[in-house]
């Protein structure tokens, strides 16, 4: 269905869409585009894609974060009993805190 709007035919399609702008630095500009161009997309063609791609992954829930914990703790106690050089060690505990972030961060937008 089509109608006429001003000196403009505006369709069904495009009365029902929305622009979004968006400040970007020229390089961001210029990464995107690219991005865009590998993946054979328009610029608008490609957010729209990246938008649905983020969209359609489920948030991980505090459940499967509370697991990974569980998981954590369990390296940390085996790193603790066998011997482990300390760049190992290290890593543990990196990837302990990372897990510990997620679920304060998840706990955080739950609450609010």
């Amino acid at each position: 269905m089509s109608q006429q709007n001003g000196s403009m035919l505006v369709t069904q399609s495009k009365k029902e869409s929305h622009v979004v702008a968006v400040r970007l630095t020229s390089p961001e500009r210029a990464n995107l585009a690219a991005h865009a161009a590998v993946e054979g997309k328009s610029v608008s063609g490609y957010i729209r894609d990246v938008l649905d791609d983020a969209r359609a992954r489920p948030r991980p829930t505090l459940a499967a974060a509370g697991a990974l914990l569980g998981i954590c703790d369990a390296l940390l106690a085996a790193a603790a009993k066998i011997e482990l050089d300390q760049s190992t060690r290290d890593l543990i505990a990196e990837q302990a805190r990372i897990v510990l972030g997620i679920i304060q961060l998840h706990e955080r937008e739950y609450r609010a």
